[in-house]
């Protein structure tokens, strides 16, 4: 892939996540699906597809889609891709943060709390210093139960 092909893909991305921000969801998950189409390995393109497939009350195609990216994060960082350690800040963090939170709140939703909160002390342990996966991790160890209001539309 080259330069100008990644380029074209972040715009895609961000063009996907406004899109989302804009509560516009089928815009967002035709494009989501266009980058997913276009570069199989795409983090950012399967995890946005999962939580499109998720604010729409599709669990079963957003869980498939979260799998596949933490597929696609496995095949990039090897074994040890749950020891790595990055920021929200930076652009490799975003998309591996993004993923695990949205694993995290996906399972919540499910009633899997073992899952929600394996990969919520995993974003937590990469980032320590990114409060929404402590903020949601905090919700389920105090035992809150899950409010779609609240974790419907997670913008991240």
């Amino acid at each position: 892939m080259t330069d100008e092909d990644i380029q074209n893909l972040s715009l895609l991305i961000n063009k996907a996540r406004q899109a989302l921000i804009e509560m516009d969801r089928e815009t967002a998950l035709g494009i989501f699906q266009d980058v997913v189409d276009i570069d199989e390995e795409s983090i950012d393109g399967w995890t946005g597809l999962g939580q499109v497939y998720y604010e729409l009350g599709r669990l079963d195609e957003a869980e498939t889609a979260f799998k596949k990216a933490l597929a696609c994060i496995k095949k990039k960082y090897g074994a040890s891709w749950q020891d790595k350690k990055v920021s929200w800040e930076s652009e490799q963090g975003k998309p591996l943060l993004r993923c695990l939170l949205m694993l995290g709140v996906f399972y919540f939703r499910k009633g899997d709390i073992k899952n929600a909160k394996k990969y919520l002390q995993v974003a937590v342990n990469m980032d320590p210093l990114w409060e929404a996966p402590q903020s949601l991790l905090q919700d389920i160890e105090k035992g809150a139960e899950f409010d779609k209001l609240k974790y419907q539309n997670i913008n991240v």
